[in-house]
């Protein structure tokens, strides 16, 4: 062999992870290169191996209902373990046949090494992801309110010349359609417009012939927050006799004599004494329903009960509020520890309280 020519190093896998070092870290990965048995490379390679099974049990676990991911977290974390054991002792055995002389020959140990800086990055990278999704998610809840608003709603207003009824009834009384379905031909979309045409209003919202389209929400009804899909709502067992499909709709009104919405009685702008920017003219709901359904509305006892304060209360998956949409257009969120008395004034149309700071 010639004096020139110098011995081939042996390919392994610190080999491989020292070169995606190089490749990220360029400074770091000269220095791991000199030193082929460097803590740094191994530390590396077993991190990227762990990285992948993490990365699939969470996006797993972030389209859990909210309510049971506490629960099964901690199995969840726990899982992965024996199987990356197993292959950190695999990637420990080709280093050293490889003759590659390893720092980290005790895969358990390794493996708590990896587990613990997995666990310490997902404490302060996963709040930050879970922050951006729930901000456009936030954001996308807030869209849809003002669409229904001022699409909707104004639209209705411009045709009747008043705001649709919470509900219609029958010559009975009974409710037949909710405000939901009743604005779906101003919505602008042809496809809500064939959907409307398809329903049967004078027949009741869940008659034979109107129940096929329970199921077929428009999504401007429902909150992307809500990732329950109306779980919660179904095993309470106050909605059994839907399916859980139909528990769709996450916007609501709040009927009652001081409200917009009287009941099956209209109101139009000239009523909303208030002001329209002081009246809440949409509210989410903390247990979904079905987007059909004109029995369900809050009423004005349990809206003034409190944001989150009880299953038809007013109340959504966002933290520490609800998104509310106001006669004028406007869309805020309300926070949980709002006044009482605050949010009696905002809910009614001409109460003469004073909300000027809430």
């Amino acid at each position: 062999m010639s004096t020139s020519e110098k011995p081939t190093e042996p390919q392994s896998p610190l080999n491989f992870g020292s070169a995606i070092l190089s490749f990220i870290l360029p400074g770091v990965g000269q220095l791991v290169q000199k030193r082929s048995d460097a803590f740094i490379g191994h530390l590396l390679l077993y991190g990227l191996s762990a990285a992948l099974p993490y990365a699939l049990i969470y996006d797993f676990w972030r389209g859990l209902p909210t309510f049971f991911r506490q629960e099964i977290a901690p199995v969840l974390l726990l899982l992965p373990l024996p199987l990356l054991t197993i292959l950190f002792s695999a990637l420990d055995a080709a280093l050293w046949k490889s003759g590659e002389p390893s720092r980290l020959r005790r895969p358990i140990r390794t493996l708590a090494t990896v587990f613990v800086c997995i666990y310490v990055a997902m404490l302060f990278i996963m709040p930050m992801i879970s922050a951006a999704r729930e901000a456009a998610r936030r954001m996308q809840c807030t869209g849809q309110m003002k669409y229904l608003v001022l699409v909707g709603m104004y639209n209705y207003h411009d045709q009747y010349k008043s705001f649709p009824p919470a509900y219609t009834v029958d010559e009975s009384g009974k409710p037949l359609h909710s405000w939901r379905v009743l604005i779906l031909p101003f919505l602008e979309s042809t496809e809500l417009k064939e959907l409307y045409d398809d329903i049967r209003l004078d027949e009741p919202w869940d008659s034979e012939h109107n129940r096929q389209f329970h199921s077929r929400e428009p999504h401007l009804f429902q909150c992307p927050s809500d990732r329950d899909t109306g779980m919660r709502a179904f095993l309470s067992g106050r909605f059994n006799k839907l399916l859980l499909s139909d528990l769709n709709c996450n916007y609501s009104v709040v009927v009652g004599e001081q409200t917009i919405f009287p009941d099956s009685k209209t109101t139009h702008f000239g009523n909303v004494s208030d002001g329209l920017s002081n009246t809440i003219l949409i509210v989410e709901r903390m247990f979904p329903i079905c987007w059909m359904d004109p029995t369900h509305e809050i009423t004005f006892d349990d809206a003034c009960r409190g944001i989150n304060a009880g299953v038809f209360c007013p109340g959504s998956a966002h933290p520490g509020g609800c998104v509310a949409a106001f006669a004028d257009g406007s869309v805020h969120m309300i926070s949980e520890p709002i006044e009482p008395e605050t949010l009696k004034g905002l809910l009614t149309k001409a109460g003469g309280e004073s909300v000027a700071n809430w």
